[in-house]
Order: C-alpha cells, then structure tokens, then sequence
C-alpha cells in the first residue's frame, strides 16, 4: 500500500502553510549482477567454505522497503513579492533501507539490507530583490542515521580494533552515506545602475558550502570528504537579446571529491606488511579554479 495525504491552508495572500503524509515502498530485491557461478570456497567470514556463489545467493532476496514520510512547512512572501521564505521540516522513517556495498570476504558487490534508516531535518529558501541586488539562497540540515544494522560486512582492510570481528561489523547509529548533515548556498547579483547602447553591466557572486560527508555505506574512513566552501564571480553586461559573462569558477582553488574510498583492485597484497593503502577519487569539473566566457542570445 502507497499513498499520499497532504493539507494546505492560506492564512492570508500571501502565506501559506502546509502538512503531508507519503507512504513509500520498494519490493523484494535480487542481486543478479554478482558471480552467481563462481564455485570458489570462501576462505573468511560466517559462510568460509561455502562456494562465492552460494555465499551471495543464500543472502537473497532482501526484505523489501518501506518509507514512512511526514513534512510540516510554509511558503510565503512579503513586500510585493520581493521577499520569498519557504521552510518544510521533514521526518523519514526507512524499514529495510536497500543499499549496495563492496563485499571484500566475496570480491563482488552486494545488496544490503539495513533495518532502519531515519532521516530529519529543515530546508529553507530565501530569495529577495532589493533594489538593483537580487538574492537567492538556501540552506538544510538533515540527520541521516543507519538506526539499525548489526551485521555489515567490513570494508577493506578494517582490523579489531576498528569494529571488524569475523568479516562483519554493527554500524547501527552511524550516519548513513552520502548525506551530508549541513549545505548550503547563495547567489547574489547586482545590476549596475548605468547604461551604453542599451548594455547595462552586473556582477554576480555564488558561495556553496557543505559539511563532511562519508560516501562508503560501511563508513571506510578512507571515503570521508571533509568540509568544503566554493566561491565563484562573475562580470558581464547584457541588453535586450544578448549577454556577455566572463567568469572564475572556484575562486579560491578548492579541490574536493564528488566521490572517494579505497580501491578493491589494488588492495590485492593484504598481507603485506604495512598493507596497500590504494585510494581513488573522482573530482567535479569545479573541483580547481577555472576561467571562461559565456555569450547568450534571447530573440
């Protein structure tokens, strides 16, 4: 059973609050991708000496998902619409949250299935028109937490100490991947009060910032991207069909992952002593300072 129930209602023109209730779900899933045929005895783990592929399949399907999702908010405006607020707070509850990781015991990628999965917290919009300055930002907190998964696997080369006994580890109250817990962003843009040929000059200005993230679901410390901040300006003039920008991405020449974690490939020689450390990343296009000219038309 999935559904949505939602109310709104204006207290006057120009504010409007809201409430919702959304029912989700998501069915029994199969891994089909893994050597499902591969006879190789497993040498760690609760399943050593079982063939890889009875190891994968005795695991399968995993219980299906369901999310139960609530939200409270406004939107509103102010000064003849040259002020917008919105804020929606939310509050998410997964029962078996179904996720893919790495399993190092059986060298191939592996559905999870984690208990129970919340997530809460606030977003807010902000845009304003003050004069020749326009505005517009927007900001959220979410607390994303793994509330309970006992069994994880380990992830490449974690040792007892940092939680891993026999192949597995309990991440439970752990946050969960790729969710940061703060971002935010502004754009402001200020047109120039003075004309020549009908071009009238701007300067903008965009700042994003974003709090550490880990992008491994069994938390490798090797897969957390620290805080980062991103400032770009731009200069330009337009008139009525045309409009020439020159502008610097990554001001400041900040560099940060989009991804990161360690390399299963290249992690052969555990045994070595130290072990392989092997760490790969993929940057984004703004991930250094860059330069560039943009020429639109709009006839």
């Amino acid at each position: 059973m999935t559904g949505r129930a939602s109310l709104q209602y204006r207290l006057t023109d120009d504010v409007m609050v809201f409430g919702g209730y959304a029912r989700g779900y998501k069915g029994l899933a199969y891994d089909l991708t893994s050597t499902l045929t591969t006879r190789s005895l497993l040498t760690a783990g609760p399943l050593k000496g079982f063939p890889i592929a009875d190891a994968i399949a005795a695991k399968q399907p995993i219980p299906a998902e369901t999310v139960n999702s609530y939200e409270l908010g406004f939107k509103s405006t102010f000064f003849e619409r040259r002020l917008t607020w919105n804020v929606t707070a939310f509050d998410e509850e997964f029962q078996g949250f179904q996720a893919q990781s790495r399993d190092e015991v059986t060298g191939q990628n592996v559905l999870n299935s984690i208990g129970k999965v919340t997530s809460r917290g606030v977003e807010t919009e902000l845009a304003a028109v003050i004069g020749d300055f326009t505005l517009s930002s927007g900001g959220a907190y979410d607390r994303s937490v793994m509330e309970r998964f006992p069994n994880a696997t380990c992830f490449t080369l974690q040792t007892v100490a940092q939680g891993c006994v026999n192949s597995q580890q309990d991440l439970s109250g752990k946050p969960l991947f790729n969710a940061p817990k703060w971002n935010f962003s502004a754009n402001g843009q200020y047109d120039v009060p003075v004309t020549y040929h009908n071009w009238r000059p701007f300067v903008t200005g965009t700042i994003r910032w974003q709090s550490q993230v880990v992008f491994n679901l069994l938390q490798d410390p090797d897969s957390v991207q620290k805080a980062y901040s991103l400032f770009d300006l731009a200069l330009g003039a337009q008139d009525e069909h045309w409009k020439l920008t020159v502008f610097c991405n990554n001001v400041f020449d900040k560099s940060y992952a989009l991804t990161r974690g360690r390399t299963g490939v290249f992690n052969i020689s555990q045994t070595a002593n130290p072990p392989t450390d092997a760490i790969n990343w993929t940057p984004a296009r703004d991930s250094v300072r860059y330069f560039g000219i943009r020429l639109g038309a709009n006839f």
